[in-house]
């Protein structure tokens, strides 16, 4: 790269990082809700199938 070319690529990074509209609190927000979101819609059936498993073997065990 040219000098200008690495003069031009250092002046619009800095004006991104000075303009930038991010805010970094909202992006750890989003990604902290879409992950438990997630494990909501993982493990949510487990613990039904899980709960339903130890309900009927309780029951198994009355009955013996």
């Amino acid at each position: 790269l040219s000098e200008e070319d690495k003069e031009a690529i250092s002046k619009w990074l800095r004006e991104y990082e000075e303009d930038s509209d991010i805010d970094m609190r909202i992006v750890r927000r989003q990604e902290d809700a879409s992950r438990a979101i997630a494990q909501i819609i993982v493990g949510l059936p487990v613990y039904l199938y899980h709960r339903g498993v130890i309900i009927k073997d309780r029951r198994r065990q009355r009955n013996a």
